[in-house]
């Protein structure tokens, strides 16, 4: 699909446009503090009493009815990709769960910010999705492969999202050698 600027921006330069649409998107449009408050704060909280999985899919589902507005005021609509609410409830509910996974391996807020950021600028600012009945197709396969992105964390990484802990895993490895 064609690629959509904010106005008086020309098409053929996008390319260097796209570090500013990227700090536009990362301090204006929702990452710093979404995250901070989605993954940096509840998300910690909420893996005391369930599984990270369990609660990023919470979140998601929770931050998706957060976005509404976006979907309530047309205006608002091109800010969230332009695209019918049920398929950025499932997009916004598996991002939910990707960017826990990158953040308990990583114990940063920073890398869902950026990810966020990311995600952002390419489907919302610069409306890679695009809207419309004729982008459908491509709005369902980006949605199929980001849940096959989801359901392999959770296969190679389990509900937890985490990667084993690199020095129990040495200490298993010794404890094994001894025996």
């Amino acid at each position: 699909p064609g690629i959509t600027l904010p106005a008086g921006l020309p098409q053929e330069a996008w390319i260097r446009f796209l570090p500013v649409l990227f700090l536009i998107n990362l301090f204006m449009g929702g990452p710093l503090a979404e995250d901070i408050g989605w993954r940096g704060y509840i998300l910690p909280k909420l893996r005391e009493r369930m599984s990270t999985l369990t609660a990023s899919l919470f979140i998601g589902v929770i931050w998706a009815f957060w976005h509404l507005p976006f979907f309530i005021f047309p205006e608002w609509s091109l800010l969230t990709g332009g695209i019918p609410f049920i398929w950025f409830l499932l997009l916004t509910t598996s991002w939910s769960v990707l960017f826990a996974w990158v953040y308990v391996n990583t114990q940063s807020i920073l890398m869902p910010v950026l990810f966020h950021a990311a995600i952002n600028t390419t489907l919302g600012t610069l409306g890679i999705l695009g809207a419309g009945s004729e982008n459908l197709l491509l709005l369902a396969i980006n949605t199929l492969l980001t849940w096959v992105a989801v359901g392999l964390v959770v296969l190679f990484f389990g509900t937890d999202l985490r990667r084993a802990d690199p020095i129990s895993l040495g200490q298993k490895t010794r404890h094994v050698q001894r025996l």
